[in-house]
């Protein structure tokens, strides 16, 4: 597989769960190690349920944003692009891909295209879709989107939902530095 023959790429895969997702995790977390077994994995658990079960094979980050339902929402998107960025860094890792974990990962070539550009992948292998389920993203394109999304500029009332919102700040910065 892709992920076995290019060890230069490293790789760490996050979902942002919580208690309701309790009996999906160990699920999610088999089926990504069983297509990467070096796969770094990481759950992103809601500070309401940060005693929840994890498998073992399973880093925890405690996440303190307002989620506001289903990752939704200015702070969520920033929480969301601050908690990539850090497990990124904290990692090594080059590449996170957040993941939901009720989501089966069928194969990784999709993240073969990330080796040459610089900042967000889709599951699906079309650049220009954006799906909330997988996603991955550069661990410095993380930090650089975090640090562009401060709600003092965005306000923090409206929808944005996380997927289109990161989707969208990427596809803005893209054509900022093509300009």
């Amino acid at each position: 597989s892709f992920l076995h023959c290019r060890p230069v790429m490293k790789i760490a895969f996050v979902s942002f769960t919580c208690a309701r997702d309790a009996n999906l995790v160990p699920l999610w977390a088999a089926a990504v190690l069983r297509l990467a077994p070096d796969a770094l994995l990481v759950c992103a658990v809601d500070k309401a349920d940060a005693a929840m079960a994890l498998p073992r094979k399973c880093l925890r980050v405690v996440t303190t944003f307002d989620r506001r339902g289903n990752l939704n929402g200015i702070p969520a998107v920033q929480g969301i692009l601050c908690t990539l960025a850090a497990v990124g860094e904290e990692l090594g890792a080059d590449v996170v891909v957040k993941m939901d974990c009720d989501t089966v990962l069928t194969g990784a070539s999709w993240l073969r295209w990330l080796e040459e550009v610089d900042f967000l992948g889709f599951e699906g292998g079309a650049p220009l879709t954006a799906t909330g389920i997988c996603y991955a993203i550069r661990t410095a394109a993380a930090r650089l989107l975090a640090d562009a999304v401060q709600p003092w500029r965005w306000g923090t009332t409206g929808k944005f939902p996380e997927d289109q919102t990161i989707f969208s700040l990427a596809l803005l910065h893209t054509r900022a530095t093509l300009v």
